[in-house]
């Protein structure tokens, strides 16, 4: 079975920035702040009143982009020290350098900032990516734990939480975050995004597997490839394609499956994705031998796939290997040839019919 990650480790840092009211600023202040951009128009207004935090951000937000690392820095601390009462500067600065990678210095940040407000759920939020990014898996949960109690409303929550315990091979806890998040998706308001939508219904359908509840996991690889579909993903279209087929052939709807099989080829020659066609053809030349098709169709298809793994980082599945020297001996002198040109039996093997 293949399996997708759902994404890079990716830090959600808190998008609403409280910034100071702004009052009583001199008339020149006030024209290098509302017309200009400018960064040296900026430096200008920041010299003239040194105590406004919300013009120090964006000045480390302007020095940040001009490719000035440490005198952003300087920039986001001036505007912390300005009002230590205000989260907002130790936010943006948290964005900052999670937006940099340097995420041992964002974890100070946020682990000082948590300590002066402990029940801000936002940082909660992001101070848990930090400590589940720096191996701190107990902490990590805790705070999302406390998250959602603090905001119930913090949906991301629920799937950080779920990736954590699914990583955990907590599946059945894992399951009803995952269920969460897709429901306040789809009731968000509009259209949810398939990038997003999609990897989590594969790791709920997923967990529902591994935690011996295969109808569901049916289910959810079905709503999955319908999804995927309409919405043009071929990738996961592909995904769930063939864990369905698996699926539908252990329950034996093999025409079922064989079908589901073969879109998923074509899926992924169409995307020209070497490493997703080579998974296909293990997948699909395991099945094709336990259904009992032709061998040479089985055949044709593990040296198809360890062909095309030989540019990649993956090893062929241990199975696949043994399969293929049963099949190589079954096969006697033709298996030289089908190793020299598989492409008419490829062919075939992605034309076959279902059985009678």
């Amino acid at each position: 079975m293949r399996s997708q990650a759902v994404a890079p480790r990716a830090f959600r840092i808190a998008t609403a920035i409280f910034l100071l009211a702004l009052a009583g600023l001199d008339q020149t202040r006030y024209a290098f702040v509302a017309h200009s951009d400018n960064l040296a128009s900026m430096q200008r207004a920041a010299a003239l009143n040194p105590f406004d935090a919300s013009l120090e951000m964006r000045l480390a937000k302007k020095q940040a982009e001009a490719g000035h690392p440490d005198a952003a820095t300087l920039a986001y601390e001036q505007a912390i020290a300005t009002n230590l009462s205000d989260p907002s500067p130790r936010i943006a600065f948290l964005k900052y350098l999670t937006a940099h990678q340097r995420f041992a210095e964002a974890d100070i940040i946020a682990t000082q900032a948590l300590a002066k407000w402990p029940t801000d759920p936002d940082l909660l939020v992001n101070h848990g990516i930090l400590a589940a990014y720096f191996s701190r898996s107990a902490e990590a949960q805790a705070n999302w734990e406390k998250a959602i109690a603090v905001d119930p409303a913090q949906n991301y929550a629920h799937l950080y939480l779920a990736g954590q315990l699914d990583s955990e091979q907590k599946f059945e806890a894992a399951i009803p975050h995952y269920m969460i998040f897709l429901e306040r998706a789809a009731k968000s308001g509009g259209a949810p995004d398939p990038n997003i939508v999609l990897p989590v219904l594969m790791r709920l359908a997923d967990c529902n597997l591994r935690a011996n509840h295969p109808e569901r996991a049916l289910k959810l690889y079905t709503l999955g490839r319908t999804i995927a579909s309409e919405a043009h993903q071929p990738r996961f279209e592909s995904v769930a394609s063939v864990n369905q087929a698996i699926l539908e052939s252990k329950s034996g709807r093999v025409s079922n499956a064989l079908a589901l099989y073969q879109n998923a080829l074509k899926l992924d020659r169409a995307a020209n994705d070497p490493a997703a066609e080579a998974a296909d053809w293990q997948a699909y030349a395991v099945f094709m031998n336990e259904q009992s098709y032709p061998k040479k169709l089985a055949y044709a298809a593990l040296v198809r796939a360890h062909t095309l793994l030989r540019d990649t980082p993956i090893a062929p599945l241990p199975k696949t290997l043994q399969l293929r020297e049963e099949l190589e001996a079954a096969l006697g002198m033709a298996s030289a040839a089908i190793r020299k040109d598989q492409t008419a039996l490829l062919e075939q093997a992605l034309q076959l019919q279902s059985k009678k």
